[in-house]
């Protein structure tokens, strides 16, 4: 390895960029850059953060109630998924639409708020736009410009800059923007991030821009922002701009001759163009006199008398991107009351100056807060400037277990994970935030169903759009019909579902004591079983646990038997699975088989036997022994219509994609298993005694025939299903000592 060769390749390539991107320009070779592409250097804040939500795409996703639109940005795919954004798929779209909004009409007129619980993932959502404007704006399609005055040494400028003798004839050179630092007296950046186009003064500006839009293939629906056809320069390039104006005899291209135009990236970092504000006290933006450094001293005589000012702070810094502030509300409102006229006018007045800015204003606040505010006599005020969107904590248990699943992936931890860890957490945490539905609200026919609704029905429903499989077929399809109406009702302006419950902040602390948990070997269901066991025992911490239960809802402490009991179905299916009795598939080869034989059999029509190609009746015995092993309480007949009608009900709603019979008939598959295990009991309780034997006294304590087939089961619990040896050990015992 040469280090030098290495080197000179990275320099070589960090050259080649910088030239192909075209970092710095003379003002004209970024004028005729506009001029061939006037849509993309036209883009106000709004309009340059709608291009990039586009650039990223969306998809269309099912949920519950159908199929929604999921933005790719908020998949952060330039950092292959780091951090992303998981579900709120509502609020993202609410989000877009108020963005769109402020692109459509020109200018930023409101301030958007999200707001909800504590860690709900509003600042997440901010950080995502943010993130992305960062990975756009090196992009060729997110060119962004502004610009800087370049003032020449004498030698350069052979003492024709204008500012001594007047009667000079122009100097030769077009632009000083690609003078060596040898050859530059004075630089001065725009500090506001201006926009090129601000040079052109007003009264031609418009003309110049629509004569450009004119000529180049604009999209009917761009508007140019009011920003460029209205704002201004920053108070210090106005007063430069109109010295040079002044000294040049009104020589518009002899003025330019000292701008640089340069491309900026967007960086969070080094917060320029995205900014997070902090509930601090001070106010955003203030204007300061510029400093004598060797730039001012060197600058030309004629400049060197201004009073040049320069404004600092957040809203500087986030000129033509993205402001957030974080937990706006919990400001005393007069830091912030001046936010209702730069919202509005999108400028801000400062002591020396009004500043004309290019950015969307993004905030977030916790519920708490928003209330207090919404009781102040300033609400009024403020409600017409603010777009609130509702961010609620997810009602999905799948994904919310992502969440947790992305939060461990990038969180260091000593012990392996056990498979359905994060599962168990989400259900639980799911559990805590559904509320009781109002029957009263709903068609006399389903009354009764919404009143026996339990909190892990509604959990189900929300996330897999499927009623309880004890429900008729009529009643089900009434059920997931009315489930948008449920949705609402749980979106109540006051109460709303999602609005209170387990935080994943607070379930974060609870895998992560789980992890340190000595008792046991990995971080498993059975850790984080134990750990829920303290976190309900501290009523005094968690708002959550105050509220009085109601019937089977906000009772967090029996979520806590409720996920375990369905930890304990799932790991004892794959225990007969592992067993090799029966496997899954083997079920659903069954279930395929007499869905099969059902459906001819409720047609009348005779079926072809896959062995010898005859054809036959539907095999009545077969279907018999099945319906034994469904424990059906009805007529043989209606049973099979009522099957066959809702395969074809669940295909009507789900066009096109492959029918999960497990999913679908989840209580018959329970009962297949069970009548399995009654038929197969003694070898299960032979397999039970082996393998706790196997345990407790080790291997050496069975035959040679007993420790294969245990080995062989255990095998099979790792290949299949992702156990390693001690969680496996954990699982197991906690099965067989609890449930056989």
């Amino acid at each position: 390895m040469d280090p030098l060769s290495i080197l000179q390749g990275i320099g070589s390539q960090v050259e080649d960029s910088f030239k192909r991107n075209r970092h710095v320009l003379s003002f004209a070779a970024w004028f005729e850059l506009f001029c061939s592409q006037p849509r993309i250097h036209a883009r106000s804040a709004p309009q340059y953060l709608a291009d990039a939500i586009d650039y990223y795409g969306h998809q269309r996703i099912k949920s519950a109630t159908g199929t929604t639109i999921r933005y790719n940005l908020f998949d952060c795919p330039w950092d292959e998924g780091r951090d992303k954004v998981v579900g709120q798929e509502s609020v993202q779209n609410a989000l877009v639409r108020a963005i769109r909004s402020s692109a459509r009409n020109g200018r930023v007129t409101q301030l958007i708020m999200l707001h909800g619980p504590n860690g709900s993932a509003k600042s997440s959502i901010v950080a995502c736009l943010q993130r992305a404007l960062e990975h756009y704006s090196t992009l060729p399609e997110g060119a962004l410009y502004t610009f800087g005055w370049v003032f020449p040494t004498a030698k350069v400028s052979k003492k024709r800059l204008g500012f001594g003798d007047t009667t000079d004839t122009k100097p030769v050179i077009d632009s000083y923007a690609f003078l060596d630092d040898e050859d530059i007296d004075a630089r001065l950046p725009a500090d506001l991030c201006d926009h090129p186009l601000l040079l052109i003064p007003k009264t031609h500006r418009t003309e110049v821009i629509q004569k450009a839009l004119d000529s180049g293939l604009n999209e009917e629906n761009f508007r140019v922002s009011d920003y460029l056809l209205h704002g201004d320069l920053s108070p210090r390039s106005k007063k430069i701009f109109d010295t040079l104006l002044n000294v040049y005899h009104g020589d518009l291209p002899s003025v330019l001759r000292h701008v640089q135009v340069e491309r900026i990236t967007v960086s969070r970092r080094y917060r320029r163009a995205a900014v997070t504000v902090e509930p601090q006290l001070h106010v955003d933006a203030a204007v300061r006199q510029v400093t004598s450094d060797r730039s001012i001293g060197n600058l030309p005589a004629a400049l060197q008398n201004l009073s040049l000012y320069e404004p600092y702070g957040d809203l500087v810094d986030a000129n033509r991107g993205i402001i957030e502030f974080n937990d706006l509300l919990e400001k005393p409102m007069e830091s912030y009351k001046y936010l209702l006229a730069t919202c509005e006018k999108s400028s801000v007045a400062l002591p020396y100056s009004i500043l004309y800015l290019d950015v969307v204003f993004l905030a977030t606040s916790n519920e708490l807060h928003l209330n207090a505010f919404k009781e102040h006599h300033a609400f009024a005020s403020f409600k017409g400037r603010i777009e609130l969107i509702r961010a609620p904590y997810l009602l999905n248990y799948r994904h919310e277990q992502e969440v947790y699943d992305q939060q461990l992936r990038y969180t260091a931890i000593s012990k392996k994970v056990a498979p359905h860890t994060t599962w168990i957490a989400a259900l639980w945490a799911v559990l805590t935030r559904m509320k009781r539905p109002d029957p009263d609200r709903y068609p006399p026919s389903l009354k009764a169903v919404i009143a026996n609704l339990s909190p892990l029905d509604k959990a189900e429903l929300y996330t897999t759009g499927e009623a309880p499989l004890a429900l008729p077929l009529e009643q089900s399809k009434e059920l997931r019909a009315v489930l948008p109406t449920m949705l609402a009702e749980g979106s109540s302006p006051l109460d709303y579902e999602g609005g209170l419950g387990a935080s994943p902040r607070e379930m974060k602390t609870v895998l992560l004591n789980a992890t340190q948990n000595e008792r046991f070997a990995t971080l498993s269901p059975l850790a984080v079983l134990h750990e829920l066991e303290n976190l309900v025992a501290d009523v005094s911490v968690y708002e959550f646990l105050k509220v009085k239960p109601d019937g089977p809802y906000h009772a967090c402490r029996e979520f806590i038997d409720v996920v375990r009991k369905k930890y304990l179905d799932r790991v004892d299916a794959e225990f007969l699975d592992a067993l090799g009795l029966v496997s899954e598939n083997q079920y659903r080869d069954l279930f395929n088989r007499y869905v099969t034989h059902a459906r001819y059999s409720v047609k009348g029509e005779k079926i072809v036997n896959p062995v010898t190609g005859a054809i036959e009746d539907p095999d009545e015995l077969f279907m018999t022994q099945m319906e034994q092993d469904f424990n059906i309480s009805k007529a043989s007949k209606v049973f099979r219509q009522e099957v066959i009608s809702r395969i074809g009900a669940w295909a009507l709603d789900h066009h096109g994609e492959t029918i999960r019979y497990e999913e679908l008939f989840s209580n018959l598959f329970e009962s297949l298993r069970e009548a399995y295990f009654e038929r197969h009991k003694e070898a299960v309780q032979r397999a039970r005694s082996e393998i706790l034997r196997y345990y407790a006294d080790g291997p050496s304590s069975l035959e040679p025939r007993q420790l294969a087939k245990v080995e062989t089961t255990l095998k099979m619990m790792y290949s299949r299903y992702g156990y390693d040896p001690e969680s496996c050990r954990d699982a197991l015992v906690f099965l067989l000592q609890t449930l056989y």
